[in-house]
């Protein structure tokens, strides 16, 4: 039933449809006829990784995210309907925890760049063809997934680090250093643990999966070419840099050429041992295992 269909009630006055419907996903989705004014949390969304043509139901922790697509002027978006009119940040946060997953899943970078409320169906903002630039082709067809799997706390907020991660690799790697690094202390908050896993994580960089292990294994090449230990160069050399700006530490200087490069050495090195932590200390499952469908 659509909009101009609405049927003409006692007073004469044209009354609200029973039931709104729309196409979604498999089939329609069905607005309750009690509330056909259904209300939506949707995200407007940057990213560069694959994104489906077709609208798309997934669904993780009891929540149903619907995906959808790219269409004429508009921006691809993910949208869940709001349960608690009052709590539109528990849907951002859990909206913003759907596309980490999403973000690991299809190994690409994916950002929120405007969050809102709709009403009747999820309608993404317009003004797509001013922002191209930031989209990459999509594929014909859906993620080969309906379902995601509920994950602990800890593994949620590691892949929130790992989104902001790659969400910075090229905008501020000082940044991205570091939100690589949180994951590490999140998994092993002692330096002396931590320090250890590094050591078992570089070992393991060759025979790892992710196609950017070339580039960890590049750099530590060369930095250890130059006498440098790769474990102390990462926590001193990067991660206290980036972290503290006070006189006891030495304080990343965002316009130095030379940091920037040292900094730019070290992001895949990284990238990569976060990435093992997540998938061998953390139980993660690895993006092509991260599917319940």
């Amino acid at each position: 039933m659509g909009d101009d269909d609405a049927t003409t009630g006692a007073s004469g006055k044209a009354a609200l449809p029973e039931l709104f419907e729309f196409s979604m996903c498999k089939g329609s989705c069905m607005v309750d006829p009690k509330y056909p004014f259904t209300s939506w949390a949707l995200a407007n969304i940057f990213m560069s990784t694959p994104w489906p043509t077709v609208d798309q139901e997934i669904v993780q922790g009891g929540h149903r995210f619907y995906v959808v697509p790219q269409r004429g002027d508009s921006f691809p978006a993910v949208a869940l309907e709001r349960t608690d009119l009052v709590a539109i940040e528990e849907d951002y946060s859990l909206i913003a925890r759907f596309l980490s997953s999403i973000a690991w899943l299809s190994e690409g970078r994916i950002a929120v760049f405007s969050f809102g409320g709709c009403s009747r169906r999820p309608t993404p903002l317009v003004g797509f063809s001013r922002h191209s630039q930031n989209f990459m082709p999509y594929f014909k067809g859906r993620f080969a997934v309906s379902e995601l799997p509920s994950l602990s706390e800890d593994q949620h907020l590691a892949l929130a680090f790992w989104r902001e991660g790659c969400n910075l690799e090229f905008a501020s790697p000082h940044y991205a250093v570091l939100s690589f690094f949180k994951i590490l202390e999140r998994a092993f908050p002692e330096g002396k643990e931590r320090g250890l896993f590094v050591s078992r994580g570089l070992t393991t960089i060759p025979s790892a999966a992710p196609y950017y292990k070339a580039g960890a294994m590049q750099e530590i090449a060369a930095i250890q070419a130059e006498g440098c230990e790769i474990g102390e160069y990462l926590r001193s050399s990067c991660r206290c840099a980036v972290a503290h700006g006070g006189n006891r530490h030495p304080a990343s200087n965002p316009d130095n050429a030379n940091e920037e490069g040292r900094l730019r050495r070290a992001l895949p090195i990284l990238k990569m041992l976060a990435y093992i932590c997540m998938t061998d200390e953390m139980a993660i499952p690895e993006p092509r295992k991260f599917r319940l469908a």
